[in-house]
């Protein structure tokens, strides 16, 4: 229901722009830790400072543990703005808000877990909050917007009835799965190395093959759950295939 009346949006929001009045003098509630979500907060926070349609209230949702920084910056980051996002973020845990929020009120949730949504009849939602190591804390959150940034995973149904094999892991097709898994795996003592997406290149046109004759996974679709695809990787894939076809029918 709260998904259905435009109260619980899943994607990044324009808060500076197109989606700015779903935010102003609202209770927004940002639920997440990847990138996704620092981004939100991070143009929620440069509203608030700004005063123009900020939110009168702001609470970042996680899972993570009490006062733990919740992201690991890369030394020597190929994307310096992503070091940004990860320490603005790590700041509003260590410093307890990070700084200002003008008028906004701003609170951090850590092992936070949503057990339920209730929409009000004033539109306005309750999370039924589970807190704690067990969820086994009640807390009743007033709120008017949810951001919930957790993550992506592929829709299935094109290939619900082929012979596809997906990782049960990533969701995605099992060939490129693997490859990928390797590729974090090798990169493990690198840490640096196995969070750089900038450094990937598109495997080869064998890990594009399903068990169904003739069908390919490209793109984003193909990374499953992985949050590393880039839109080179999905060209690349492109041109493999096209090779691989061209080989086949000579």
């Amino acid at each position: 229901q709260a998904e259905a009346s435009g109260k619980l949006l899943r994607v990044i929001p324009d808060v500076k722009g197109s989606d700015k009045a779903s935010v102003s003098g609202r209770r927004v509630a940002v639920v997440g830790t990847g990138y996704s979500a620092s981004t939100c907060l991070r143009n929620l926070n440069d509203l608030a400072k700004a005063g123009d349609g900020a939110p009168t209230e702001v609470y970042w949702l996680t899972r993570r543990e009490p006062g733990v920084p919740p992201y690991s910056v890369m030394e020597n980051d190929a994307l310096p703005q992503r070091s940004e996002l990860s320490n603005f973020a790590n700041d509003l845990v260590l410093k307890e808000g990070g700084g200002d929020w003008a008028s906004a009120k701003f609170e951090y949730i850590p092992q936070a877990g949503i057990g339920e949504i209730v929409t009000k009849e004033d539109g306005s939602l309750t999370l039924k909050l589970e807190l704690g190591e067990m969820g086994e804390k009640p807390r009743d959150l007033e709120v008017d917007v949810i951001f919930s940034l957790v993550g992506f995973h592929p829709d299935k149904e094109l290939w619900s009835e082929l012979q596809v094999h997906t990782c049960y892991a990533s969701d995605g097709p099992m060939k490129l799965a693997q490859t990928l898994l390797a590729a974090q795996i090798a990169a493990k003592g690198d840490p640096a190395a196995a969070g750089d997406c900038l450094s990937q290149a598109a495997p080869g046109p064998q890990t594009l093959l399903n068990p169904e004759p003739d069908f390919y996974v490209l793109g984003m679709k193909s990374y499953g759950r992985h949050s590393t695809f880039l839109m080179r990787v999905g060209y690349e894939q492109v041109e493999l295939l096209l090779e691989q076809l061209n080989q086949s029918s000579q």
